[in-house]
């Protein structure tokens, strides 16, 4: 015989006229609200939150679930077409070539430009980008790798990486004016993975490099668009050529 006392409508006391099932609800949406339910080491939205790879199998994911709201671009340099060039850029296999003269203060430079927008870059877009690439050189170069307008021009904001020399930098120009951050530990001569972001919503741009975070600036914010997405820079400084060899780049704004 079932139990007739159907005891979830009970109250949760004598004095209390809560009944048990509305405390039970009361208690479960007050942990589906928390933010770290679930999300302490070891649990199940800890591991998901932090492992290296999601826990899909392999082949499980479809190509419509990649996102619809963002601009993309992803090349391994098949070709340069397409590029406005100054100097010689050369496409090989899973690399390009961005390389000066042997003439002193020879510059090399790549750009993706809009031939149709002004506002191609898009600071309030969130623009991002990751590109690989190797320094073979340590020394008489400066070389610059950056979303938006770096043409050399006094107008123009954009954000990227900076060598001068065998050092790194991390750079946001707004612009006549550059401000730039030294990172350290990283050996230029091999294939890096440089990425660097601007959030609009927090006005700070983010510097990574082989996904270490390793700059966030906040003090001098970009602000102007250009016709400009992205831009290669090689400059040497002395009667040898310089050039820098890029693996790969990925580019994204929101639409």
């Amino acid at each position: 015989m079932a139990d007739p006392i159907t005891w979830y409508a009970l109250g949760r006391t004598v004095g209390d006229t809560e009944s048990i099932m509305e405390e039970m609800d009361a208690k479960i949406l007050t942990h589906n609200l928390d933010p770290s339910a679930h999300g302490q080491t070891g649990e199940v939205v800890f591991e998901h939150r932090n492992a290296t790879l999601l826990d899909h199998l392999f082949g499980s994911v479809d190509m419509k679930h990649l996102v619809a709201n963002k601009s993309m671009l992803f090349t391994c340099f098949e070709s340069t077409s397409g590029w406005t060039v100054v100097g010689t850029f050369s496409a090989y296999v899973f690399e390009a070539e961005l390389i000066t003269t042997n003439v002193p203060n020879n510059v090399s430079r790549a750009h993706l430009v809009s031939s149709v927008s002004a506002s191609a870059f898009n600071l309030s877009k969130n623009p991002f980008f990751q590109t690989t690439f190797n320094v073979p050189s340590e020394d008489y170069q400066l070389i610059y790798v950056a979303a938006g307008d770096m043409t050399g021009g006094d107008s123009g904001d954009a954000f990227g990486f900076k060598i001068s020399e065998n050092s790194l930098y991390a750079f946001v120009r707004i612009g006549a004016s550059k401000y730039t951050t030294q990172i350290t530990g990283i050996t230029l001569q091999g294939y890096n993975v440089f990425r660097a972001y601007f959030d609009y919503t927090d006005q700070k741009t983010y510097f990574y490099v082989n996904g270490v975070l390793k700059h966030t600036e906040s003090s001098h914010v970009p602000s102007s668009n250009s016709a400009y997405y992205f831009t290669y820079y090689v400059k040497t400084t002395i009667d040898m050529t310089r050039d820098i060899l890029i693996s790969d780049l990925l580019f994204e704004q929101d639409r």
